[in-house]
């Protein structure tokens, strides 16, 4: 393509994007999917939908936000050839999940996740209390271990820690 016919497309594109427009709709969420949502406003009798986040495609790094089914949701839609939508803000919140890197943090239902590709959180602490409890302590006087009262105080905070997660 030419310099002139790249302009003149440019021009085009452009022209094309002026005539877009945006509009901010409340609505009340009525199905809920992974990456999507089905949206139904009082003055329009078909369901919107409407995506997490304005990103089209197989994302490896997000942030997603799920609303609950049954909260009110903001939406702007995009009014062009395809009209599209996405969520701007939400009055009930499902999950917030967040991918970076490998590493994931996932907060749903009081509980959350924290992970990257090696290890898990959740794990590592469940781990370290079990090997608190069944460790074998060495004393001058040979092997020992935890006083009862203390492996019961190891097994308290274990089952209280992993109440945290999902």
């Amino acid at each position: 393509m030419g310099a002139v016919e790249e302009v003149f497309s440019q021009i085009i594109e452009a022209k094309g994007k002026q005539n877009e427009k945006m509009i901010v709709t409340l609505g009340t969420v009525t199905q809920v999917r992974e990456l999507d949502c089905d949206v139904s406003r009082e003055e329009l009798p078909e369901l919107l939908g409407v995506r997490y986040h304005s990103i089209i495609g197989n994302i490896d790094q997000y942030m997603r936000i799920t609303p609950k089914q049954g909260s009110k949701v903001l939406c702007a839609i995009i009014e062009n050839d395809i009209s599209e939508a996405v969520i701007i803000a939400y009055s009930e919140i499902d999950s917030v999940q967040i991918k970076i890197q490998g590493a994931e943090f996932e907060v749903k239902q009081g509980k959350f996740t924290i992970k990257n590709e090696a290890v898990n959180l959740k794990d590592i602490i469940s781990n370290g209390f079990d090997t608190l409890i069944n460790a074998i302590i060495t004393t001058p006087s040979g092997p020992g271990d935890f006083s009862p009262a203390d492996k019961t105080k190891f097994e308290e905070l274990k089952s209280k820690t992993t109440q945290l997660f999902i």
